[in-house]
This record gives C-alpha cells, sequence and structure tokens, in this order.
C-alpha cells in the first residue's frame, strides 16, 4: 500500500512493493515529482519488501530530481538485518540515495 501525505511530500510504503504494485506506487511517486517540492522523502519504515523495478523507479527518480536541483531523501529506520537494508548494501545504493532514519526536519 502506498500513501502520500501532500503537506510533507512524503510517500509511505507499507508491505511489499514489488511486481504489480509498484505501477501504483509510480504513479504516485511521479505525481510529487511533478510538483515544485525541493524534498521528496520515500518512507521506507513499515515497508516488507522491494525489488528491483522498485530500486529503478528510486535511482530514476533521483537522477532527474537531482538535475532540477532537488532531492529525494528515503526513510527507512530498520535494523541492519532488515531486508530492504540488506538490498541497499548488496546494491551500493546507500552510496547513491540520501538514507535516513528519521524524518529531515
Amino acid at each position: 500500500m502506498f500513501e502520500i501525505n501532500q503537506d510533507k511530500n512524503v510517500l509511505k510504503v507499507t508491505g511489499g512493493a514489488g511486481g504489480p504494485e509498484v505501477d501504483k506506487f509510480a504513479k504516485k511517486f511521479e505525481s510529487l515529482v511533478k510538483g515544485e517540492d525541493k524534498v521528496i522523502v520515500i518512507d521506507l519504515t513499515n515497508a516488507e519488501f522491494i525489488d528491483s523495478h522498485f530500486l529503478g523507479l528510486l535511482i530514476y527518480n533521483h537522477s532527474t530530481l537531482k538535475k532540477e536541483e532537488r532531492q529525494l531523501i528515503v526513510v527507512n529506520d530498520n535494523d541492519d538485518e532488515n531486508f530492504i537494508n540488506k538490498v541497499f548494501k548488496m546494491t551500493n545504493l546507500y552510496k547513491v540515495l540520501k538514507i535516513v532514519k528519521k524524518y529531515p526536519e
């Protein structure tokens, strides 16, 4: 499930983000990217699974926002043994994306 908090430009991911669910995520993500906010936050705190298509969307939109001098922040306060953290480490995306444990102020 995906939920947008328009006031804070936050897209919360709950449960799995893989397969056909990613298309729903992509549409919601696109609506935030089309806006003019300087920072967009993807909250993965309650996410249990992400797949390569989801990762591709993160990377693509990170690049798009960066070109426009905007920023993508990923919130993930799960422990290091969490599946999502393992994926970020295996793919070295923690070196590319800004991943934080708490919402930015």
